[in-house]
């Protein structure tokens, strides 16, 4: 899909990698026009790059963006960080860290981190 228009007006445009991953998506920001750029709407960027060794880089998780970073009018809003990876019992854990400033990076102090820790199935013989 290229782009949608909503019956309020409203839009978004999607952009795409060579992977076919979702790589750029542009929505309608006050009166931006659907034709408008980034710098005058409000801009999702995707990037799929490992962005810590602790990252297990599994080809299960390739079609995951590692970061998604939010601008508004060009400005930047907000951005989050994904990991994935597996423990020695193969439990999935993702640890996502969403900014608290502008301009900050992967593992800051100032991020707030969660973990999810999504249990393998065992069973019993």
């Amino acid at each position: 899909m290229v782009s949608r228009t909503f019956s309020d007006g409203s839009w978004i445009r999607y952009e795409y990698d060579r992977d076919g991953r979702l790589s750029t998506e542009t929505r309608s920001w006050l009166d931006a026009a659907s034709g408008a750029s980034g710098d005058s709407a409000q801009t999702i960027t995707y990037d799929y790059t490992v962005q810590s060794s602790e990252d297990s880089d599994n080809i299960l998780d390739s079609r995951l963006p590692r970061k998604v970073t939010r601008y508004i009018q060009g400005i930047e809003a907000g951005t989050t960080w994904y990991l994935y990876k597996y423990d020695s019992e193969n439990n999935r854990i993702v640890i996502s860290e969403e900014s608290r400033s502008q301009g900050s990076s992967f593992g800051s102090q100032s991020n707030l981190r969660s973990q999810e820790t999504t249990y393998a199935l065992v069973l019993a013989m």
